[in-house]
C-alpha cells in the first residue's frame, strides 16, 4: 500500500510530466487559432508519452478530426478527442453574464459540461477578464469573463 507522500509525490510527477507535454500542445492551438476542446485520455503513464506527442498529433490529425465529427485516430497511449467549440453559443452567454474565470461554470459554457473530478486546463486569452474587488493579491478569485 501507497503513502499518502508517495501518492502526492507521483501525482506532482505526473502533472509536472502533462504540463511539459501540454506546453508544446497550447504552442501549436495557440498558432492555429480555432476555439477547441481536446479530451486525452492516457492508456499509459504520462511520462512514456515523448514530448512533442501531443503537438505533432495536433498538427496531423486537426483537419481530419474536424471535418469529420465524432471521427477521432485511436492510438495504443491514448484516446483523444477534438472538437470544435461551439464560439457562438459562448458570445450569445456572455452577451448577458459574467462568470468566474476557471470555474466549473466556464468550463460548463466553454464545453457544455463538466466532471467535477474531471482534470481541465484552459488555455485562453486574458484580455476579456475583469476584476472584482481590491487589487491586493489577496482576491484572486474574484477574476471574471464578461
Amino acid at each position: 500500500m501507497q503513502k499518502a507522500c508517495e501518492t502526492n509525490e507521483y501525482a506532482d510527477k505526473e502533472r509536472q510530466d502533462w504540463q511539459k507535454r501540454s506546453r508544446l500542445l497550447f504552442e501549436e492551438m495557440r498558432k492555429n487559432g480555432t476555439p477547441l476542446y481536446i479530451d486525452v485520455l492516457f492508456k499509459v503513464p504520462v511520462q512514456d508519452v515523448p514530448e512533442r506527442y501531443f503537438a505533432e498529433l495536433f498538427d496531423k490529425h486537426l483537419d481530419i478530426t474536424l471535418t469529420q465529427e465524432g471521427q477521432y485516430p485511436k492510438f495504443p497511449e491514448l484516446d483523444i478527442v477534438i472538437r470544435k467549440i461551439d464560439w457562438n453559443k459562448v458570445i450569445k452567454h456572455f452577451e448577458d453574464n459574467v462568470t468566474r474565470a476557471n470555474s466549473p461554470h466556464l468550463i460548463n459554457v466553454l464545453i457544455g459540461e463538466y466532471e467535477s473530478g474531471g482534470n481541465y486546463t484552459l488555455l485562453m486569452s486574458e484580455s476579456e477578464i475583469q476584476f472584482r474587488g481590491l487589487d491586493d493579491g489577496l482576491h484572486v478569485l474574484n477574476k471574471f469573463i464578461a
